[in-house]
């Protein structure tokens, strides 16, 4: 074990020592003169009215092993209150003080927490690290088996203690070497610190910098180590936040704690190649202070990192402009009104503070891994809503724990011009059983935070949005394409609601694939069970277990019909590879294509989870022909039955656009014209086919089926199933 160190124990380090008595030292402090500091420019002076240790906090005494850990303090949300932009300073009363510890390790701990309150109950999360923790008295035993971040919350949420178990850290860099901004143990206050090219700042194991970095066009920069970086001493939106990068390339953050930004946390800007890994972010209570937000980057990443924000946790920007670093209040706060409430409009604001351009370059390539989030106002993982980029695609969010959101869990919220594409959430794991009551938007200023006594409230899981916001920027809409949520594990008191939102017939939210969700251990197998709802500009959406497969059109589609068939019958897909072949001349009939003998193994490969359009054949054909195909088109599929003829062989067809003819083993068991039986909508609903006279039981069966589409998309574009039953 390290104190400050000093080597007691090679598996654990830690941060501080309870009875070290941590003051400013000069000789702790190298600044070398390229990289700069301007205290002048800040709230924050050094002077004999600043506080010269750190001040522990006092819910929890912490052993790690057996010897003692120091906890610091952290002000933390207390309600999920907040107020529209551009806003004020947040009220005391709204906070609470929580505790969190930190120290290096490479083997199993033991850990033994004695609580100053009584202890009803405790909960250590995230869940999926497996932890059971045992209570006697106030006293609660577990242990840490690798590094990592958890909460301990004791009786609730409130005033929890977070641990964050850091990996053994690399060697510190030369304190004198003239490229390196070197934080000893200590506390310092530098003010504003601007990052140049090829240089470093090394906060040390007991370091607690009350301060804030920039960088601008800068390269090959490093901020590492293990202490805190602190903007408790700043005023709210007086610096951007703690650490603001704008066109800066090759960035690698890892391993400091950050407390108590001013705004957003870490914002990188128009930047690429930003690496943030093992950072520790806590003590966001102050109104709109995000944790990372991505705005307009290229190729960055997030690791192994813990983000408990007030406003959104890690989010994806796009901007023409964004407001500079120094926000400079003092020259726009004589346009707040009397109760501080949306009284200067976000435009005077931006112009105020002057602009970083960003020219709504695509943002491309963003991955974040095997985080931990606790959100306590707003969204944990999210797209937008300022979405002013030609492109938002590429994107990742995997292996990460949502130990606590307000707002949202998940979502795309698409504002502006963006086409938001391939963006995958994976093996993502929410927990929304923590007793959360109601956010509350603040109405007058000194409104107090109220909800019904019993009040329980359940966040979004997802959303998928296109739509103008307060905060859009553009008068043209975009698009959401192609987006996977995949492993996806929910602990609740209730289905979460989820909501697919369109902006118009041009502007969808398309082909969305949700696969293995699971809420409170039981699989999802429909979208009305997962507690879906979508309006008309949705589609393709598909929901799959291992075992079970359903693909929606539109929110239309969500109709009970082909469900039922499913229910009544049970039933098995169909090979969703099909043959498919153009008929331009109506030939295939003559040429007979629903023929058993046909030989079909030169014809297209197509799927039923989209109209042929959507396909890469319908995608051929319009860039050979400069249009897209309406007309006839053939299907063929081959299927087996068991040896066993059931009662009843029905085919269920989840939709077919618009009139379809229907062959079994050659022989025509269906003639259904569009509109069908004078029902314009009959292209969009299921239907069956009863086949068990044409079906054969000892041997493959072809199924051959010609559609005629005349406008708009085209053919079988949902899933086709066999189905059979005992019972007529």
């Amino acid at each position: 074990m390290n104190y400050n160190g000093n080597h007691v124990n090679k598996h654990v380090s830690f941060l501080n020592k309870c009875c070290v008595v941590i003051v400013v030292c000069v000789g702790c402090f190298v600044l070398p003169a390229e990289c700069s500091h301007e205290p002048n420019t800040s709230s924050i002076q050094a002077s004999n009215n600043q506080p010269l240790k750190e001040e522990p906090a006092t819910d929890y005494a912490l052993t790690i092993n057996g010897q003692s850990v120091f906890t610091h303090r952290a002000r933390v949300s207390a309600h999920p209150l907040n107020q529209g932009w551009p806003g004020y300073q947040r009220p005391l009363e709204q906070t609470e003080i929580a505790s969190f510890a930190s120290w290096d390790m490479d083997a199993p701990v033991e850990v033994s927490i004695v609580s100053a309150r009584p202890v009803k109950d405790v909960r250590v999360r995230p869940r999926s690290y497996g932890i059971d923790p045992k209570v006697e008295g106030n006293t609660i035993r577990f242990t840490i088996k690798k590094p990592g971040q958890l909460t301990v919350e004791v009786n609730g949420t409130h005033r929890a203690l977070h641990l964050f178990a850091n990996p053994p850290q690399e060697a510190a860099p030369n304190p004198n070497d003239p490229k390196v901004c070197y934080f000893g143990p200590g506390v310092h206050y530098p003010g504003l610190i601007r990052l140049k090219s090829n240089q470093t700042i090394y906060l040390a194991d007991g370091a607690v910098v009350y301060g804030a970095i920039i960088a601008e066009k800068a390269k090959n920069i490093t901020i590492i180590g293990r202490g805190i970086l602190d903007g408790s001493k700043f005023d709210r939106m007086e610096v951007t936040g703690l650490i603001s990068l704008y066109d800066c390339t090759n960035v690698r953050i890892d391993g400091i704690t950050l407390r108590d930004p001013s705004g957003f946390t870490i914002t990188p800007i128009a930047s690429r190649q930003v690496h943030i890994r093992n950072i520790k972010l806590i003590g966001n209570w102050r109104y709109n202070t995000d944790g990372i937000d991505f705005i307009n980057c290229q190729h960055c990443s997030v690791e192994d990192s813990f983000i408990r924000s007030f406003d959104d946790s890690i989010v994806l920007k796009g901007y023409e402009k964004f407001g500079a670093f120094i926000y400079r209040l003092q020259s726009i706060s004589r346009g707040y009104s009397a109760d501080g409430l949306n009284s200067y409009s976000f435009a005077k604001l931006q112009d105020s503070m002057g602009q970083y351009a960003c020219h709504a370059v695509p943002m491309h390539d963003i991955q974040v891994r095997r985080c931990v989030i606790w959100n306590d106002w707003g969204r944990a993982l999210e797209i937008g809503a300022e979405t002013v980029a030609n492109e938002m695609s590429d994107l990742l969010f995997e292996d990460c724990d949502i130990i606590h959101t307000t707002q949202i869990a998940m979502d795309v919220q698409n504002g502006d011009r963006a086409l938001c594409r391939n963006i995958a959430f994976k093996n993502i794991r929410v927990e929304l059983d923590d007793g959360l009551t109601s956010p509350v938007s603040q109405i007058t200023k000194d409104q107090k935070y109220e909800v019904s006594p019993g009040d329980r409230y359940i966040p979004n899981l997802i959303v998928l949005e296109i739509a103008e916001k307060g905060c859009s920027y553009d008068s043209v809409r975009g698009h959401i394409e192609d987006i996977q949520f995949k492993d996806i594990e929910v602990t609740s008191h209730g289905v979460p609601p989820s909501r697919l939102r369109g902006f118009d017939a041009k502007h969808q939210v398309q082909r969305v694939s949700i696969e293995n969700l699971r809420i409170n251990g039981q699989a999802v197998t429909t979208l009305e069970a997962g507690g879906f709802s979508a309006n008309e500009f949705v589609r393709d959406v598909s929901i799959k277990t291992e075992n079970t497969s359903l693909v929606y059109s539109d929110s239309k589609s969500w109709d009970q019909s082909f469900l039922k068939f499913s229910r009544i019958y049970g039933g098995v897909e169909l090979d969703p590879k099909w043959k498919f072949m153009w008929d331009p001349n109506d030939e295939g009939i003559n040429k007979e294509w629903s023929s058993k003998k046909y030989d079909d193994s030169k014809w297209f490969n197509i799927g039923t989870d989209s109209a042929w359009e959507e396909q890469p054949v319908g995608k051929q054909w319009e860039k050979q022909h400069g249009n897209q195909y309406d007309g006839f088109g053939w299907y063929r599929n081959q299927f087996v039955t068991s040896d066993k003829k059931p009662q009843r062989t029905i085919l269920a067809f989840g939709a077919v656009d618009e009139a379809c003819k229907v062959w079994i083993n050659g022989q025509l068991v269906l003639d259904r014209p569009f509109p069908y039986k004078g029902n314009s909508n009959s292209w969009q609903e299921a239907f069956e086919v009863d086949i068990t006279e044409y079906v054969r039981y000892d041997q493959p069966n072809v199924l051959a089926v010609r559609v005629e589409d005349n406008s708009g998309g085209g053919g079988i574009w949902r899933p086709v199933k066999l189905l059979t039953s005992d019972a007529r």
